[in-house]
């Protein structure tokens, strides 16, 4: 800083960052103070270290009381800054990592879905090894709302802060907590050497799968549309993924024994269906085949019960 006529005067340097917040690099805590000579031009330097962060500019604090009546004036200011030394250069083109324009990311990729969850990965772009990724759900239909607008941790879950890691470290993390049958749309962005982001690349979308039904037959001769693993858990009889339970295909349970035609009496008009029923043959309109079983695990057994009824009766 070339100071002229009142020197002495400056009291505080801020580095301004890109994204125009201030951070004090001088004096900081160390107690320095300016000692510009006074009646003279005085080239006035600081320095400080090495930032985390990109600095655009600086602002310079002024004591305009130090000498009342006086001006406080500073002809120039020039900011030099320098890049830190590296070897590093990961895609080998001769320029350092640290100094590499980042280039925007290709869009994720996205395979494996289940009904709760997929697995997610950066694909491979121009950046060098270094660069870091965030994985972020731009969209989700329906809405889920546990996912939408959140990023990606490295446990595979959301979360409102970003998560950088390098393409590597990312590997295919799997997702969870998701919703069955919704659209989850995915974008990434980059980051390289100390901090410059690029925007989001195109969009990547996958769905999780939808629950699978069907009908399930129970021995009370209900039909009930459920989960293959429901309907096992219910000991019933699960009869294909999308069946339907209208009409009811399911066997009736057997109310009077030998009565095959179901009509309330156990006589002559049962013996065809009975025969039926014992062959194998397919059952008549109004036949249930369940009513030709005595429960003798027998067939000879079976066809002597039958006997009996129908003289019984």
């Amino acid at each position: 800083m070339l100071e002229n006529l009142t020197n002495g005067f400056v009291v505080r340097l801020d580095a301004v960052k890109i994204d125009d917040s201030l951070v004090e690099v001088w004096p900081l805590a160390t107690g320095e103070t300016d000692t510009s000579p006074t009646g003279v031009l005085a080239d006035f330097t600081v320095s400080w270290p090495e930032t985390s962060y990109l600095v655009k500019g600086l602002r310079v604090t002024i004591d305009t009381s130090l000498v009342i009546g006086e001006y406080e004036e500073i002809d120039a200011i020039k900011l030099l800054g320098r890049v830190p030394a590296t070897t590093s250069d990961a895609n080998s083109n001769g320029i350092p990592d640290s100094c590499e324009a980042v280039e925007t990311p290709a869009a994720p990729i996205l395979t494996a879905a289940t009904q709760t969850g997929m697995d997610v990965a950066v694909d491979v772009d121009g950046n060098p090894g270094t660069t870091e990724y965030a994985i972020r759900c731009v969209a989700t239909n329906p809405i889920d709302a546990n996912w939408e607008g959140q990023y990606v941790t490295a446990a595979g879950t959301p979360d409102s802060l970003e998560a950088w890691q390098t393409q590597a470290t990312w590997g295919v993390t799997t997702l969870s907590g998701m919703h069955p049958d919704v659209e989850y749309t995915f974008a990434i962005k980059a980051r390289i050497g100390v901090g410059i982001e690029s925007g989001f690349g195109p969009t990547a979308s996958l769905s999780t799968l939808a629950i699978v039904t069907g009908g399930c037959c129970l021995d009370t001769g209900v039909c009930d549309i459920t989960t293959e693993t429901a309907c096992n858990a219910s000991e019933g009889n699960y009869l294909g993924d999308d069946t339907e339970c209208s009409p009811n295909p399911c066997p009736q349970p057997c109310i009077l024994v030998g009565d095959v035609n179901v009509d309330g009496v156990l006589d002559a008009l049962d013996i065809a269906g009975y025969t039926r029923a014992k062959l194998g043959a397919s059952p008549e309109a109004g036949e249930n085949p369940a009513c030709a079983d005595f429960g003798n695990g027998d067939l000879e057994l079976d066809n002597a019960d039958f006997v009996t009824a129908l003289i019984g009766t």
